[in-house]
Order: structure tokens, then sequence, then C-alpha cells
């Protein structure tokens, strides 16, 4: 069963993506509001993907990614960004981010997801 932390500012922007996961039998979907919550979050409970919304607090995402990083290495994140698709490539190389999501991601990008995470379950070694 799939465990997603949602990392928002702002529960609207990530709801509509929430709900779709949620929908899903098998996935349960965690929040937090603020940094040091959702790093608890991550140490406490290595979650399967953390969704990371253009800004927590004062930090941007690809910061924010920087200390999740620092906190378990191996937890994927995707991350909300306006940027176009080689830009935010170029400008979180290295952080390991597992997608890249619109503003305000819904169905279809909880769908691309959902399929993300099971394509890596059955990665040898996973």
């Amino acid at each position: 069963m799939p465990h997603i932390l949602m990392v928002t500012n702002k529960r609207e922007n990530l709801a509509s993506l929430a709900r779709a996961l949620g929908a899903e039998d098998t996935v349960t979907v965690h929040w937090a509001f603020k940094r040091s919550q959702a790093l608890e979050h991550v140490a406490a409970y290595r979650p399967d993907l953390v969704v990371v919304d253009e800004y927590i607090g004062y930090l941007n995402n690809l910061e924010f990614i920087r200390q999740l990083l620092q906190v378990d290495a191996f937890v994927p994140a995707a991350a909300v960004s306006r940027l176009p698709r080689e830009t935010f490539h170029d400008v979180a190389e290295g952080l390991g981010i597992l997608a890249q999501l619109p503003p305000r991601p819904g169905v279809w990008d909880a769908e691309q997801l959902l399929t993300l995470l099971d394509t890596m379950r059955a990665a040898p070694g996973t």
C-alpha cells in the first residue's frame, strides 16, 4: 500500500491530486504543512513518495528536497513546478526527483505517479 506525503503551504494546491490518490483503496495520503513537520514525518515513516508543492514556508521546493535528501536520500519526490521541462531538469539535476507536476495537479497526474511507483516497485533490487 503506497504511503504518500503531500507537502504544501496550502492544501487546496494539492487537493485534487490527493483526492485522486486517496480514491485508490491501496493508497494512504498524509499531509504536512510545515517544513519541520514534513521532515519529521519522512524520518519516522519513510513514505513511498513525497509530493512537494512549489513553496514550503519560505523555501522553494528544490531547497526543501535538498533538506529531504539529508533526512533520507532514498525517498522519492515529485515536485510542482511552472518551469519548462528542460529548465526544470537542469535546475533539479542530482536531486533524484521522480516527476515534475504542474500547478494544481489532478487525476491524470495521480495516475502517472501511481504508474511510476508501480514501475519502481517492479524494478530489480527494490
